[in-house]
């Protein structure tokens, strides 16, 4: 398995998760990622939270068809190019209508046509998605399956 998150030996910091695609191919941190470490995270879901009042509130968010996500991701790890540090992040863009109201950005979601694309480099986002505000218990790795997630 890889590790979500990534910091280079330089980095002093807390693992970064995500890179915007509109600054991580010029970026000190994430051009070397984007030229050789092309990925894609396969998921059927991800949360955003809010935060509304004094709580952070979780949003399940997922495709309408149910489909896989193909999120684009750059990486590294250390056994392919000797690099001191591994892991990846997710590559966001600009949210779509319906998602700005809770974050104002996602995780750029790729057809598998332009999940192919991107493995070579170029760029070509898509998206169908859906969101649904959640209990926080959702998130929990080990959340039970007759849980209710929506409120």
């Amino acid at each position: 398995p890889v590790i979500w998150g990534y910091a280079p030996g330089w980095w002093d910091k807390a693992p970064l998760i995500n890179a915007r695609v509109a600054t991580a191919a010029s970026s000190r941190m994430f051009k070397p990622l984007w030229q050789h470490g092309r990925a894609i995270c396969f998921a059927d879901r991800w949360f955003e939270w809010k935060k509304e009042g004094d709580k952070k509130q979780p949003y399940f968010i997922h495709r309408k068809d149910g489909k896989p996500i193909f999120m684009a991701a750059i990486g590294s790890t250390p056994f392919e190019r000797g690099d001191e540090a591994e892991g990846f992040l997710i590559v966001t863009s600009a949210a779509d209508k319906g998602l700005v109201d809770i974050h104002d950005r996602r995780p750029l979601a790729l057809t598998p046509e332009t999940a192919r694309v991107w493995m070579r480099q170029f760029l070509e986002p898509h998206s169908k998605s859906i969101t649904y505000r959640v209990i926080p218990a959702l998130t929990r790795p080990m959340m039970r399956k007759d849980t209710n997630p929506c409120q």
